[in-house]
């Protein structure tokens, strides 16, 4: 920095200014004293001067210095930052913790949530909707993809269906088989009765037995069909002597309420109705005229009377029905050929009571189908019992000792005997099984085979009633089911857990041994990871 002296006429002596710049100009040889002395100052008040100087010439902010009005408006400038800092911090607080919980819908979860949804019928604009609202419109498939989506994984289910369906059928001993209707078109559906797993279904016009034939050929190992009377199933049957055939429990019931007691019942309000009439005309005739009506009235209250006799005969012939039905003969032990044929006698004579014409039309449908009634023993009869070397007992003993253990534990088990009563029936039912366990090599495996086909007879396609419900559910939904989707929703149904019942804890497929029905994983991971 360059400086310039100043001359003496750019200050006058004895001013201030002018003896900061004299002194600060002095010669070398001059001291401050010096100069302070040549103005009659004091050195401390030269030095003071200085210092003022050189903190006037300090850098300062720039501008002009703020008032108090300006200093309290920056102050509530400050506090306003202050408090949208606050709730700026508070608002990322809440988002930064949303983002902890947040679920990010990568191709696995979208494709799991298209599952479910198709599982429980959603539609698929609904389907579009609810992820839209999830996620984000720009996330959510569209509809069109929604339905390749959709008939890619019917397509991989019903590869599922049949691997399952392989691994089995060679082993299955009894199938139940129906068809059912879907906007006039028939759907032929084959379940196991035990897991009430779908084992196969699809559309198919044909009502024929040579179609039901085709459809249950590869169970090669069958014994016992279960089915309604419908000529197709009958015939299908009928062509193979190996296999037995049950008339289905669920369809004779409702076979009985519609032929039988329906007819009797509304004959019987009918009849109600017209002993109400006549009460009500004889209370307003006299002389001969009310004689006839009492006459007419005492013939209706007599044909009350026999509706009512022949409505408990009904009953009596169902109970005796429902009977056959049961695993084991009304005393506990097992059917045989006579037993069976006692219980048909006694059904036929109690039918040939009723003089209705219901009591006809049931002993004919007993008489056509007496054949099919208890053939589920069957599969008690072909259990594979191994006898030890040398053992007197055959193969019907072990099952007669099997079930007159289990009459034993009962009365056992009954409290309303007397404890020596109780205590001899457990002992002989302890000798009967270890009698079983001497003469049986595979004791164990045989008493829980029969233990299984006593809890769980084999003898209705309820199951195919139930899944039939949700295929129609599906129609309404989506108009039209192809095999594909139909074969996803036998998927979701053999391998989700039931919840409550016999069978809780366990899927259909579990039960049947499938090799991918892992239990506890969900039906959609296993149909992903069959993809992957």
């Amino acid at each position: 920095m360059q400086s310039y002296p100043h001359t003496p006429s750019f200050v006058q002596p004895g001013e201030p200014l002018g003896l900061l710049i004299r002194v600060l100009t002095r010669p070398d040889t001059d001291s401050v004293a010096k100069v302070a002395a040549d103005h009659q100052r004091s050195s401390a008040h030269v030095y003071d001067l200085l210092g003022r100087a050189r903190d006037a010439l300090a850098p300062g902010r720039p501008g002009p210095t703020p008032g108090a009005r300006t200093v309290a408006h920056l102050q509530e400038r400050v506090a306003d930052l202050e408090g949208q800092l606050e709730q700026a911090q508070s608002r990322l607080r809440i988002l930064e913790s949303r983002l902890v919980g947040a679920v990010v819908l990568d191709p696995r979860r979208l494709a799991r949530l298209e599952l479910v949804m198709a599982g429980y019928n959603v539609p698929f604009r609904g389907m579009h909707e609810i992820l839209a609202v999830a996620f984000g419109a720009k996330a959510a498939p569209a509809v069109s993809t929604l339905h390749a989506h959709v008939a890619a994984y019917g397509r991989l289910g019903r590869g599922l269906l049949d691997r399952a369906r392989e691994q089995v059928c060679a082993r299955l001993v009894c199938i139940t088989g129906d068809d059912v209707f879907l906007g006039g078109d028939g759907v032929k559906v084959l379940t196991e009765p035990r897991s009430n797993a779908i084992l196969d279904l699809g559309r198919c016009p044909g009502r024929k037995a040579a179609d039901w034939t085709r459809w249950t050929k590869e169970y090669t190992s069958l014994q016992l069909f279960i089915s309604d009377l419908g000529t197709d199933l009958v015939g299908a049957i009928d062509a193979r002597p190996e296999v037995r055939h049950i008339l289905d429990y669920w369809h004779e019931m409702d076979w009985w309420w519609d032929e039988v007691f329906g007819p009797l019942d509304r004959d019987h309000k009918r009849l109600g109705k017209a002993i109400e009439a006549a009460q009500g005309a004889l209370e307003k005739l006299h002389g001969g005229a009310g004689t006839t009506a009492r006459q007419g009235r005492r013939r209706l209250l007599r044909r009350g009377r026999r509706i009512e006799r022949e409505f408990y005969l009904a009953c009596e012939a169902e109970a005796q029905v429902r009977a056959l039905y049961e695993p084991l003969d009304p005393d506990g032990a097992l059917w045989t050929d006579a037993r069976v044929n006692a219980v048909l006698e006694t059904l036929t004579r109690t039918l040939l009571r009723i003089t209705h014409d219901v009591g006809i039309a049931a002993w004919r449908h007993v008489d056509t189908n007496a054949h099919r009634y208890a053939t589920h023993r069957v599969l008690m009869e072909k259990l594979g019992i191994e006898l030890r070397p040398n053992s007197p007992w055959t193969a019907r003993e072990v099952l007669c000792a099997l079930a007159q253990e289990r009459v034993l534990r009962r009365r056992a088990n009954d409290m309303t005997r007397t404890v020596e009563e109780q205590i001899a029936a457990d002992r002989q039912a302890r000798r009967l099984g270890a009698a079983v366990t001497k003469h049986c090599v595979n004791g164990v495996q045989v008493r829980a085979q029969w233990t299984d086909l006593v809890r769980f007879p084999r003898r209705s396609t309820s199951g195919t009633e139930s899944f039939n419900n949700r295929l129609r559910v599906l129609q309404v939904v989506q108009r039209f089911v192809g095999d594909d989707r139909m074969a996803l929703h036998a998927l979701h149904h053999n391998l989700t857990a039931r919840e409550d019942g016999p069978r809780a804890g366990q899927s259909p497929y579990q039960i049947l041994g499938v090799d991918f029905a892992t239990p506890g994983k969900p039906w959609y991971d296993v149909l992903l990871d069959a993809a992957a």
